[in-house]
């Protein structure tokens, strides 16, 4: 495990894609679980890298942002319910989208946006008013799983995304090199102290801390299940620092490992002890 001394912390919201400051995720698919409303930043970090966009909320359609309209595109949005328009999270300025069409098929609204610059290329966004897990099962491989902002209390899912259960189902579907973006919602306070925890532990939601102190160092690099994560950079702030990490598999021939048995399942778990230079405050 590397420990790192706790950077300056960012409040602010970077509105910018991800790959100004280096992070460069894989070509395809984004998913975001219980997402409410919170469309805006996602698309903002990944605009250039990402080619479909899953925003799901199992109460309600995910408001997307607004594009700019096209020469000769109605400026009307089909995005209602019950004769009510939801109201927009944002603009998206920079690099500049155009909305191009979209379509309602219950339980799925869908847009289509081209950017400025990119011919022939084009961005799908979906918001999925649906069970988190059953849209996840249905999507393929993922380039970044995008997950802040829930809980187990009154107003969030209660859905331990960060668990065992649905943790390792997230690492199967991740393709090599892929991110993970959170602010550590939603672990199984039954599985608190596992190899993976350093992805939660800035999260500020009072009941998953129990009165722990809050770290002064912050692990930057871990390997567990066959797998490298990577601590980037500060990209947001929920119930925490949003961070985002990037999780490679590591080659065959290095997996050999001591073993850990968690919740019937073996996986494979060995700690960082070499140093890892923390990314600087930006």
């Amino acid at each position: 495990m590397c420990l790192q001394r706790r950077p300056a912390r960012r409040r602010n919201p970077i509105c910018r894609p991800l790959s100004c400051f280096g992070i460069i995720a894989p070509k395809g698919v984004l998913f975001y679980p219980c997402c409410g409303d919170d469309t805006l930043e996602p698309i903002q970090l990944f605009i250039d890298r990402i080619t479909e966009f899953h925003f799901a909320d199992i109460r309600r359609f995910p408001t997307l942002p607004t594009a700019y309209v096209c020469p000769g595109i109605p400026a009307a949005r089909p995005h209602r319910t019950n004769g009510a328009r939801f109201p927009h999270r944002g603009y998206i300025f920079d690099p500049t989208p155009f909305f191009q069409w979209a379509e309602r098929d219950e339980p799925t609204h869908k847009e289509v946006w081209t950017v400025r610059g990119r011919p022939g290329e084009t961005i799908t966004l979906y918001g999925h008013k649906a069970d988190g897990e059953e849209t996840f099962n249905k999507l393929p491989a993922l380039s970044v799983f995008y997950y802040r902002g829930d809980s187990p209390g009154e107003g969030g899912s209660g859905v331990w995304w960060l668990g065992p259960r649905l943790f390792h189902r997230i690492l199967d579907k991740l393709v090599d090199g892929g991110l993970i973006v959170t602010d550590g919602s939603n672990p199984d306070p039954g599985f608190r102290h596992v190899p993976w925890n350093p992805l939660w532990e800035t999260n500020r939601w009072w009941d998953l801390r129990a009165g722990e102190p809050e770290p002064k160092d912050l692990v930057w690099e871990f390997e567990y299940a066959g797998r490298r994560f990577i601590r980037l950079m500060e990209c947001g702030y929920r119930y925490g620092p949003v961070y985002a990490w990037r999780v490679e598999r590591i080659p065959t021939q290095r997996n050999a490992s001591p073993k850990t048995s968690l919740g019937g399942r073996t996986m494979g778990l060995h700690r960082v002890r070499h140093s890892f230079a923390a990314p600087p405050n930006l």
